[in-house]
């Protein structure tokens, strides 16, 4: 079995040039929206992302008497996902509407003139007997060398906080989201990034490395360190088997539609073959939930610790986990340190990136950042996780 930095052939794709949404005007926007078959008002509005450039156009009075205020428009990043990986991800999507997993519904593209020639080969994801009714209309569009998707919008509220039961309810669903990702998904003909170490710590590595701008002081023992982990951590992408997950599964990416109801899961766009784990550290390190007293008093778990064990509790009951699953968590929160790094560093060319995370180029930031991450670095060595 070979160890160590390899580079996967289901990578991202190159990164962009700093102004591939510069020719994203209103006429495109609209021409893109209207593909649906949707007649737009002429009014839209931009919501926050990083990554993409996302929409909420506002449809006409005739659409909205059927419920349908709004609709969502996400333009993808250029040249970050091929369009198999990007029909890849709508075949998660398709499979979350059949099986009455909450995400919000993608709506096809109607015009021919908008289809992407890829968007077809959904299916193709697919193994397994699907229902004859399994929606085959077109999702994927392309408009001026852009690809874009519309979704149905959901009205509800992001969680500040998330209770017991909340927490036992998601473990459940994400656990039935796996089950159906593996059962119904063709590992050969789904194409997106995958779980490796080239991803957390070799490409970030080498984004950093181009970046040059770490300070001097900080640029050799950060990147000795970095390395350090990469080389710990070569056990890592052997230890579970590999599954397609959301990827990206923190509280934010949460949406309740009513008080107390079910919690949808959104923004797929961060979706891989990767370990189930990566779909629960990350939400019971950003749920926000207080630990009974007595269970503090008894154990002193921190709320992450606490809503960690909730979380996997629900998600046992409809699918296994590994019995040492506790050593996934921290090596998978230091690479995600690690790959956050890349990830700014890799976009900088972009004056969205250079304005957002201009705190990146601060002395003070990469002195705290070398330090938590070395404190990483300990809580790895005590916990037995690195080689």
């Amino acid at each position: 079995m070979h160890r160590g930095f390899v580079f996967d052939n289901l990578q991202p794709v190159k990164q962009s040039t700093p102004d591939h949404f510069a020719k994203l005007d209103a006429e495109l926007i609209l021409l893109a929206a209207e593909s649906t078959g949707l007649r737009s008002t002429g009014r839209f509005q931009q919501l926050n992302s990083m990554e993409n450039r996302v929409y909420a156009v506002e449809i006409e009075d005739a659409a909205q008497a059927r419920g349908v205020g709004q609709i969502i428009l996400k333009f993808y990043r250029p040249e970050r996902w091929t369009p198999a990986m990007l029909v890849s991800e709508h075949a998660l999507l398709r499979l979350l509407s059949e099986e009455n997993i909450e995400t919000p519904k993608l709506i096809p593209i109607q015009n021919a003139d908008f289809i992407h020639p890829e968007a077809g080969s959904l299916r193709s994801k697919l193994r397994g007997e699907v229902s004859s009714s399994f929606p085959q209309t077109a999702t994927l569009g392309k408009i001026d060398g852009f690809c874009f998707a519309v979704w149905q919008k959901v009205m509800g509220r992001v969680p500040l906080e998330l209770e017991e039961k909340d927490l036992l309810g998601i473990g459940r669903t994400v656990a039935r989201m796996h089950n159906l990702f593996e059962r119904n998904i063709d590992p050969q003909q789904f194409v997106r990034a995958r779980f490796s170490l080239d991803m957390y710590v070799h490409t970030p590595l080498q984004n950093l490395n181009q970046w040059n701008r770490v300070p001097r002081q900080f640029q050799s023992p950060l990147f000795d360190l970095i390395e350090r982990i990469g080389r710990g951590l070569e056990w890592l992408p052997h230890a579970d088997k590999y599954i397609p997950v959301h990827g990206d599964l923190h509280r934010l990416n949460l949406v309740q539609t009513t008080e107390g109801g079910q919690f949808w899961f959104v923004d797929f766009d961060d979706c891989q073959l990767g370990f189930a784990m990566q779909d629960l550290w990350p939400l019971a390190s950003t749920c926000g939930i207080n630990v009974p007293e007595h269970i503090l008093l008894a154990e002193d778990l921190h709320p992450a610790q606490y809503a960690l064990r909730l979380l996997c509790e629900g998600y046992r009951e409809f699918r296994a986990l590994p019995q040492d699953w506790e050593i996934f968590v921290e090596p998978l929160r230091t690479l995600k340190m690690i790959h956050y790094l890349g990830w700014i560093a890799g976009r900088w060319s972009d004056p969205f990136f250079r304005q957002t995370f201009a705190f990146f180029d601060d002395v003070d930031y990469w002195e705290k950042t070398y330090f938590d991450l070395n404190d990483q670095f300990e809580v790895l060595l005590r916990q037995g996780c690195l080689e």
